[in-house]
């Protein structure tokens, strides 16, 4: 578990992430197009705030505890892009 402030936040948005991901999964079965509004309503405030807290969790964490941090990082990066690539139709 990471030590600092940031990082804790970062393993916090990690599993919110995860959670959002599920949800959008389950949620496309049932009204895909209400998923794909769902994600690009929620995605900039999760993907951007995972982005943050990832960059400073990662800068301040040192050896196994950077693993939350990272792949909080990498997932932000991944909405993003896909949230981007919803609302530019590529």
């Amino acid at each position: 578990m990471p030590a600092s402030r940031s990082g804790k936040v970062a393993a916090v948005l990690f599993f919110i992430l995860i959670a959002q991901f599920l949800f959008l999964a389950l949620f496309t079965f049932e009204n895909p197009f209400g998923a794909i509004v769902y994600f690009i309503i929620m995605t900039p405030f999760t993907g951007l705030l995972g982005l943050i807290f990832g960059i400073l969790g990662s800068v301040k964490e040192k050896g196994k505890r950077r693993i939350f941090p990272i792949l909080t990082l990498i997932i932000s990066f991944i909405f993003i892009a896909l949230e981007l690539s919803f609302i530019l139709g590529g």
